[in-house]
């Protein structure tokens, strides 16, 4: 060991034999080197890839054990999950009853507008009527039911 290193020693303490432990003197303590692995050179690298190519190589590794697991268990469903449909079902249910408390929010306004806009033109698009026109045909078997 040429350099100093904090890590390649650990400081143990040593037990008097007979076990009694006394306080009136610190326990001495020894260092023991502990064995490190030296990073390899670069040549001692390029004989081991010379050896075994595939030494570094744990990724592809992994990747094909992942698909030998994938093809013993098979194909995976891309189903979605019962709760996810509950909760798409829900925000939609929520969507329509805002558009409908928006409608009766316009409705009010303009009966309390009452005459002063009467003259005014009102402009609906046809993409509007359209999607009006769904929305009511959308209840109509609700209320049925």
């Amino acid at each position: 060991m040429n350099s100093f290193d904090l890590f390649s020693l650990i400081e143990t303490e040593e037990s008097s034999p007979f076990g009694s432990d006394s306080d009136d003197e610190p326990a001495k303590k020894k260092s023991v080197p502990i064995p490190q692995r030296k990073p390899l050179s670069k040549i001692q690298e390029q004989k081991e890839l010379c050896e075994d190519p595939s030494i570094y190589e744990y990724d592809s590794r992994n990747d094909m054990k992942a698909e030998e697991v994938a093809k013993i268990v098979g194909p995976k469903d891309n189903k979605p999950s019962r709760h996810m449909l509950t909760l798409l079902k829900a925000a939609e249910k929520r969507k329509k009853e805002l558009m409908r408390r928006m409608q009766r929010k316009v409705l009010v306004e303009r009966e309390k507008e009452g005459d002063k806009c009467k003259d005014k033109e009102v402009f609906v698009t046809s993409a509007y009527k359209k999607e009006m026109e769904e929305e009511e045909e959308k209840e109509r078997p609700d209320n049925d039911e």
